[in-house]
């Protein structure tokens, strides 16, 4: 094998650490990578580094994916007269009030389960918390500020007073009926509930256009998508969320390279594998956008090509006015932390790091739905407990280390 996808949240640090990947500098890869070299941004060689090393190529153009908005039922706003969820706090009363309307209309508020936690990026966007690298839960309030935070500022997610007070705005949430009492038994995808109207609402980035598309267009009710956070600064996700790295075992890895870069740096070439046959399953438009063919429901556009986006990627045409709105305004409002690029490498901590992230895995979710109710206080104390004395003080320690030589490179 020569080329293997990986990612922040795929195994990219645990798999550099252990040596499979072939380290890259950046001489060999202008020399084998030329076409694409040149489009890459160069915040993104920082965001893919570890300790100063490149062991991947990420991808070249990097959306919001990391902040949220919301779907909500337009309809039952319209026919209940329920409160347009505007801000966070009209937003938790909008679903307390959809909640208490459950037995008439059959529709779970927030029809979130132990798939995936719904409410906590959003929570922290009301809040001004930032996060200071990719993947890893040490944060800081930002406060629309790109200055780089000092040590002191940072904080570790999961022993903070932020996390039990979310942890207490969760339990009033499922003690109002927002959701199931049975949603942590639950794994179902949350998108569906919403596209066939059994939830009232669905959280996430632009996929959340996606879901209310879906619902208007099976008959089950009508949308709207809302910023509940509009004064708050926001950045894109990182590009090291989709990367390609050379194997070390690859008996090429220059011939690797240039079939890699030929995947990213040809357009032609990179739109056939993103979208297919342009006139088959895609075609493109004089205004540089693309519409989806018919046939593309047998190649759907970047279906798997993650890793090999490009900042000149078309969009689709026909977006939805409400979509369009949205992505105007997240372009008005971004900003670059001075600290993007930093990343942390857990493997001089790994014993500690490891039994830590395994007791976040145990508990977060009973958190997010709120299962602790009155005694949820008293468990978040015990977890703390339990993840100090697990050693999260020394991984925060390493952490703080690895950020400061950062900050002193960066000359910040």
């Amino acid at each position: 094998m020569d080329l293997i996808y990986t990612a922040s949240w795929c195994y990219y640090n645990e798999e550099a650490a252990n040596g499979a990947f072939k380290i890259l500098d950046r001489d060999w890869l202008k020399q084998y990578m030329p076409l694409s070299y040149d489009q890459q941004p160069d915040e993104s060689w920082d965001e893919i580094s570890i300790n100063n090393t490149i062991n991947a190529v990420p991808k070249s153009k990097a959306t919001f994916t990391a902040y949220n908005q919301v779907a909500v039922r337009q309809d039952l706003i319209d026919k209940y007269n329920l409160t347009v969820p505007d801000s966070w706090d009209n937003y938790v009363k909008y679903l307390k009030e959809l909640a208490q309307k459950q037995s008439e209309t059959g529709v779970t508020a927030l029809n979130t389960n132990a798939n995936r936690e719904q409410l906590l990026t959003t929570y922290g966007q009301s809040k001004g918390v930032q996060g200071v690298t990719e993947g890893y839960d040490f944060e800081y309030y930002a406060n629309n500020s790109d200055a780089a935070p000092s040590t002191d500022d940072i904080w570790y997610l999961y022993t903070s007073d932020f996390y039990k007070d979310y942890c207490l705005t969760m339990a009033d949430l499922a003690k109002s009926g927002v959701w199931s009492t049975d949603a942590i038994n639950d794994t179902s995808d949350a998108q569906a509930y919403f596209e066939n109207g059994t939830s009232g609402s669905f959280v996430w980035n632009s996929s959340i256009f996606t879901a209310g598309k879906n619902l208007e267009d099976s008959g089950n009710g009508t949308y709207a998508a809302y910023d509940v956070t509009p004064d708050v600064k926001r950045n894109r996700g990182s590009y090291a969320v989709d990367a390609i790295a050379i194997t070390e075992k690859s008996e090429d890895p220059e011939r690797a390279a240039l079939v890699l870069d030929y995947m990213k740096g040809d357009v032609n070439l990179n739109r056939l594998l993103l979208g297919g046959i342009e006139g088959k399953h895609y075609q493109l438009n004089e205004d540089g956008t693309r519409t989806t063919l018919d046939d593309a429901d047998g190649y759907t556009w970047n279906n798997w090509a993650w890793a090999i986006n490009r900042q000149d990627e078309p969009d689709e045409s026909g977006l939805d006015e409400r979509q369009i709105a949205i992505d105007k305004h997240n372009e008005e409002m971004e900003y670059v932390p001075q600290q993007t690029g930093f990343t942390f490498d857990p493997s001089e901590v790994q014993t500690e790091f490891t039994v830590v992230q395994s007791l976040v895995d145990e508990y977060k979710m009973a958190f997010a739905l709120g299962i602790y109710g009155d005694d949820t206080e008293k468990t978040f104390e015990d977890f703390k407990k339990q993840l100090e004395d697990a050693g999260i003080q020394k991984v925060c320690d390493e952490f703080n280390t690895q950020y400061k030589v950062y900050m002193e490179q960066k000359d910040l």
